[in-house]
């Protein structure tokens, strides 16, 4: 979606309606036009901010998401460490004890 191109168009919405106001043409058509471009800020305000959200939680994810590969590693860092620590223990036993 071209954001640029649908402000342009509110510009010239505005413009319409202030050039109707000037000519005293149908206040109606120069209120529709205005309306039509509040109504067209206010939802491109809304996208702006959705897609401010959205980026926030795109990045919030992420680092969700790196976090819980980190506790992993660790996890399985600390199963290696436990097993290792077994197998010495087992293999600071007299011969007789392991049998």
């Amino acid at each position: 979606m071209d954001v640029g191109r649908l402000k342009e168009l509110c510009q010239r919405l505005d413009q319409l309606a202030a050039i109707l106001e000037i000519m005293e043409c149908d206040p109606i058509n120069a209120d529709l036009d205005r309306e039509a471009s509040d109504a067209l800020s206010q939802a491109l305000s809304e996208i702006e901010r959705l897609r401010s959200d959205a980026y926030q939680q795109r990045e919030t994810s992420n680092a969700l998401r790196e976090a819980l590969a980190e506790i992993e590693r660790l996890r399985s860092d600390a199963a290696d460490l436990h097993h290792t620590k077994f197998d010495l223990g087992l293999s600071n036993l007299p011969p007789a004890s392991i049998a």
